[in-house]
């Protein structure tokens, strides 16, 4: 998905017939500056995911969007496929990954490698936790 809206982006580059003076107008500027900023920030949530465990919290980064929360707090969780994802918080990169409810009502999706791997560390902490198939 992230590269195809890149190839939407940077398309009119290639396939417009740019003049000299089209490349001095503002608004040529604005849209490499727009494009560049997005491609930028597409790569920096591509590449800087990742979810780690420690001190009894789990810390989760993707791109801009960064939190933490207290492991003993997760009531359950669920093995999740598919396009739509009914959560609206999902620091992630894949549509295969868990949701995880935490406190009372809150819901976050997560997309770790190893699936598995990830839920059993998180179990290993606190093995009160609910695994939905």
């Amino acid at each position: 998905m992230f590269f195809l809206i890149v190839i939407i982006m940077i398309a009119p580059l290639f396939t417009e017939d740019w003049t000299a003076e089209d490349l001095r107008e503002k608004e040529f500027f604005i849209y490499i500056g727009v494009t560049v900023l997005t491609i930028g920030l597409f790569l920096w949530i591509l590449f800087g995911t990742y979810y780690k465990i420690e001190n009894d919290y789990l810390h989760h980064r993707s791109g801009p969007l960064f939190g933490k929360m207290k492991i003993s707090s997760i009531k359950k969780i669920k093995y999740h496929s598919g396009w739509y994802v009914p959560v609206l918080y999902r620091p992630s990169t894949d549509i295969v990954g868990v949701i995880i409810t935490y406190n009372k009502f809150d819901d976050i999706y997560f997309s770790p490698q190893q699936r598995d791997e990830f839920v059993r560390d998180l179990l290993k902490i606190n093995p009160e936790i609910e695994v939905i198939d």
